[in-house]
């Protein structure tokens, strides 16, 4: 049987796109992905996270309809669903939609489950990890909750220590715009700083 591997392929072809900043690319590859999915069983977890990956990446191409539709196939799924490393990929997809599609209270209830899976984890990912508190800290600023975004950003950054330069200075810079969204530009400068240092 094909069908998990050709969907594994689509789906990771997907997520390079979608990182790359290729969010039309991205979407193709999701689209394909959602068609290899539909062979799954009804409510199998990988329908929803091709769904919600394919949310993403057409908020990002600014196709507001198709992402909504997306957003609630994905939903039906995941949102009875408790924290679990295994779908937290398929939730961090849908809460950044969410958000993206102008409903940042569900977007955030889903980012903080994706974020608690990984926190529950017993060798949790650092990356990961950032990535979702980042993702936390864009529903915060979405729902006008700058102050709340500034320690999720921060600790985001702690845990990119020792990863790669740009990583660092994207971090960075993330944490400044927080602190001056919150009404601390003076505590930004020296992020604005390091993160310009980090891409000399």
């Amino acid at each position: 049987d094909l069908l998990p591997e050709a969907f594994a392929l689509v789906r990771e072809a997907g997520r390079r796109a979608l990182k790359a900043g290729q969010p039309d690319k991205a979407g193709t590859a999701f689209r394909a992905a959602v068609e290899e999915a539909a062979g799954f069983p009804k409510g199998d977890a990988r329908r929803a996270a091709a769904q919600a990956h394919l949310a993403l990446a057409l908020v990002r191409q600014d196709k507001r309809a198709g992402a909504e539709k997306a957003v609630a196939a994905a939903a039906a799924v995941y949102d009875p669903l408790p924290p679990d490393r295994a779908t937290a990929a398929g939730q961090y997809a849908l809460g950044l939609a969410r958000v993206g599609v102008g409903r940042p209270a569900a977007g955030e209830a889903t980012l903080r489950k994706a974020l608690a899976a990984e926190e529950q984890a017993k060798d949790p990912n650092p990356a990961v990890l950032a990535a979702s508190l980042d993702g936390v800290a864009a529903a915060c600023e979405a729902r006008g909750r700058y102050a709340e975004a500034v320690p999720l950003r921060a600790r985001a950054l702690e845990l990119l220590a020792s990863a790669p330069p740009p990583e660092q200075a994207d971090a960075a810079a993330r944490l400044a715009r927080s602190l001056v969204r919150a009404g601390r530009p003076a505590d930004a400068e020296p992020h604005l700083v390091r993160a310009a240092e980090l891409t000399r």
